[in-house]
């Protein structure tokens, strides 16, 4: 039997006995795993059956699946990783496209006279799997159209990707980001990364799905000072692109600036600024995030708040 030592005080075990018991393993037990032996963690996720368990568990725990990626990415082979990005970034758009649908659905009716838009095939589809995909039962409410305010909407994601925003943090601004690029598909949108300095993760002119954009988000690195006024400068550049008539921005930070200067003066130049503060909403990082949000005219959205009425909040934000 071919044995491996785990470290951190693990005895030396089975590779083929952790490998059967994988099988058995949740989501939280492989981020578990992947932090104390990547190698042996390689070889499980190299199993065909834990991968398509992990599409199964990716619904029910999509914040510990990115974790999970983020923890192990660059230490998997080219295939493998792109096999577990392309599970990760489904599975986060399709959180991110259920939490707005539910909320959109019960917030916007239209006048009985009004034409619902135009069939959006792929929402109806996903909609009737969930109920079984009896065609059968079909009624009007299981359809699903493309409402004509989508196309009205241009948005810019503002994305701290500094040295602070590890673990969680980049977890729970990745699900958001996801919502964001989810609402505007049918109109415009753009992702700004930042750390010591911006740049463009996603062009506002160029049309990429939500599922492309957010894997180009899990594959981004972390790391760097946090210059918040740098991004919103390329932010600002971003939206001249964007011809909708309601565009605005989402910054997505702990508002931990430490270089490019107090970000709270570019700020006031935006006409609709709001923010997702990530972290604690009462330290000094939190006071800058509502002072920004503030001064660009936008709304404040606490992130450390639970993670569930964050998404909500932000969706009903994005519906303007």
């Amino acid at each position: 039997m071919t044995t491996a030592n785990l470290g951190n005080g693990y005895p030396a075990i089975g590779v083929d006995s952790i490998l059967n018991a994988s099988r058995n393993m949740d989501v939280k037990d492989m981020l578990k795993l992947s932090s104390k032996n990547r190698v042996i963690f390689k070889k499980i996720l190299e199993d065909p059956e834990v991968l398509e368990r992990l599409k199964l568990e990716a619904e029910k725990k999509p914040l510990d699946l990115v974790s999970l990626y983020c923890n192990i990415r660059f230490f998997l082979p080219k295939g493998l990783r792109e096999s577990l990005r392309k599970i990760v970034a489904r599975s986060i758009v399709k959180l991110g496209s259920r939490t707005f649908s539910r909320i959109d659905h019960g917030a916007r009716r239209l006048p009985s006279d009004q034409p619902p838009g135009e069939l959006d095939i792929e929402e109806t589809i996903e909609n009737l799997l969930e109920k079984g995909g009896r065609f059968d039962s079909l009624s009007p409410d299981d359809f699903r159209y493309i409402k004509p305010y989508s196309r009205r909407i241009g948005v810019v994601a503002i994305l701290d990707l500094s040295g602070s925003m590890t673990g969680l943090k980049i977890s729970v601004a990745s699900v958001i980001c996801a919502v964001i690029a989810f609402k505007a598909r049918f109109g415009q949108y753009g992702i700004v990364g930042f750390d010591t300095e911006a740049y463009i993760l996603k062009p506002s002119w160029k049309n990429i799905p939500p599922e492309l954009a957010v894997e180009k988000i899990l594959d981004s690195t972390t790391g760097g000072y946090t210059n918040i006024t740098s991004a919103l400068k390329l932010a600002r550049k971003e939206l001249r692109y964007i011809k909708a008539p309601k565009k605005f921005a989402v910054l997505i930070t702990d508002g931990a600036y430490n270089v490019g200067g107090d970000p709270r003066f570019e700020a006031s130049r935006f006409r609709r600024l709001h923010v997702v503060g990530i972290g604690s909403k009462n330290g000094y990082g939190g006071l800058v995030c509502r002072d920004i949000a503030q001064m660009g005219g936008g709304k404040y959205i606490p992130a450390s708040a639970e993670f569930w009425s964050v998404l909500r909040a932000v969706s009903y934000v994005l519906s303007g």
